[in-house]
């Protein structure tokens, strides 16, 4: 994890429609116009756990989309959220950028 990525990684243009957290994973179903080319998602998350209980920590789909097509395409996403644990707790809220819910992540 890198506030650097967070900040700077990736950044193409996509709009959240679903998402679930399974175990250890996170769920992340967006749309996005495109279609003529390969596509890169990541997950990226602040370094920093903020101060309230349960921490929370701020993630975004970083994503790369190298076309011009306009198609309107649905891609999910499952991305693994171990890296994100906290040694202290064993739970996090984890705030989507993009997304108006705030997710629980309980390990």
């Amino acid at each position: 994890m890198s506030d650097d990525l967070y900040e700077n990684g990736p950044d193409d243009e996509l709009m959240i429609s679903n998402v679930f957290i399974f175990e250890d994973c996170l769920d992340v179903t967006f749309r996005y116009g495109g279609g003529c080319g390969e596509v890169e998602a990541h997950l990226f998350a602040s370094v920093g756990e903020g101060e309230r209980l349960p921490p929370t920590r701020f993630i975004r789909v970083g994503f790369k989309d190298d076309d011009d097509c306009e198609a309107l395409l649905v891609y999910t996403k499952t991305f693994d959220l171990t890296p994100l644990r906290s040694g202290a707790h064993s739970t996090i809220l984890l705030q989507l950028e993009g997304y108006d819910e705030v997710l629980e992540y309980s390990y």
